[in-house]
């Protein structure tokens, strides 16, 4: 909502500017978000300052936005990726720990995958972070927020309209004569349709429009790994979500990448169903459709981040975790 605002307010005409206008929500939470990040301090509202003692409860990663970019490496994903990189390390911080070199890699080479495809998606982007320390002294632990938000194709179209893998075209074609025959797909307001098994798809091991092609050598499953490596720094108390065009994906721990056969190999594999099966329908409360499409790609993390939690799997791994969260 805060970037719909700052552009149709940028676009706006100075001699008919925009008024805006709303309540505050009954949930102190929501209300410290929109005053600490959210749209009161991007609009430079006097209410977003905050008395010192919220002030020092709130860690923040301030609004980055880019735009498109056909090219494979771009200055303004690698800023953005680097901020949040430094805003969770932030976050773990805030309880007593932090990530190890490798683990920062890690995540900022997962991170700069996924505002990568954001970029190539050929639309303007957004990412911002909010963290809330709600611990004691005795028990620290706090909420941790990462959005990354773009504007032009969905998932969908860039694959069905952009996709420079025949190999991959043809994969999805099969999958959805499958669904197709087998009289899976439906309609109304949890559907199961071509869309949304194709956003499902594309979130597998190794699957991008450029698959089979030199450019998708590297490319896989980033945003899924980010999320994996999230929910399991969170004790899977992690919730989120990616809403693309009109599908929408939910990760509450459920679920989980599993390798899998697919056709002659084993690939990570998360189907949101019981038999991990693609060609089979997900859980519609974890997959379905949207009433009203999103015209873009938005990735929501939220996930708890608890001291006696990460020191448990600091000391199961040896000190830091696979990644790296050190004490």
């Amino acid at each position: 909502m805060d970037v719909i605002l700052l552009d149709a307010e940028r676009r706006r005409p100075k001699s008919n500017p925009l008024s805006f206008g709303g309540r505050f929500s009954k949930t102190p939470a929501v209300n410290l978000m929109l005053k600490a990040s959210g749209i009161l301090r991007h609009l430079g509202l006097r209410e977003s300052i905050l008395p010192p003692e919220e002030e020092a409860l709130i860690s923040r990663c301030e609004l980055h936005r880019g735009k498109a970019n056909r090219i494979e490496t771009g200055k303004e994903r690698d800023r953005a990726a680097t901020s949040l990189t430094d805003y969770f390390d932030k976050c773990l911080s805030r309880v007593g720990h932090e990530l190890t070199g490798e683990g920062k890699k890690f995540v900022s080479s997962l991170l700069t995958e996924i505002i990568g495809n954001a970029e190539e998606h050929g639309g303007p982007w957004s990412t911002i972070g909010h963290w809330q320390f709600i611990g004691t002294p005795e028990e620290r632990f706090g909420e941790c927020h990462i959005v990354i938000l773009d504007y032009g194709n969905t998932i969908y179209e860039s694959l069905d309209q952009h996709n420079e893998s025949e190999l991959l075209r043809e994969k999805l074609r099969s999958l959805s004569d499958l669904h197709r025959k087998q009289g899976f797909f439906s309609f109304g307001r949890a559907a199961w349709d071509e869309e949304t098994l194709w956003t499902l798809y594309a979130l597998q091991e190794r699957v991008s429009r450029y698959s089979d092609t030199p450019r998708g050598r590297d490319r896989g499953n980033g945003t899924i790994s980010i999320i994996e490596f999230f929910h399991r720094l969170s004790g899977g108390t992690g919730r989120m979500c990616i809403a693309s065009g009109r599908a929408l994906i939910l990760f509450d721990g459920k679920y989980h990448l599993r390798p899998t056969p697919h056709g002659n190999e084993m690939l990570k594999i998360i189907a949101f169903n019981a038999d991990n099966d693609l060609g089979k329908p997900p859980d519609k409360d974890y997959v379905h459709g949207l009433d009203t499409p999103f015209p873009g790609t938005i990735v929501s993390i939220r996930l708890t981040l608890d001291e006696k939690y990460l020191s448990k799997v600091a000391a199961e791994n040896g000190g830091s975790d696979e990644h790296g969260s050190d004490n």
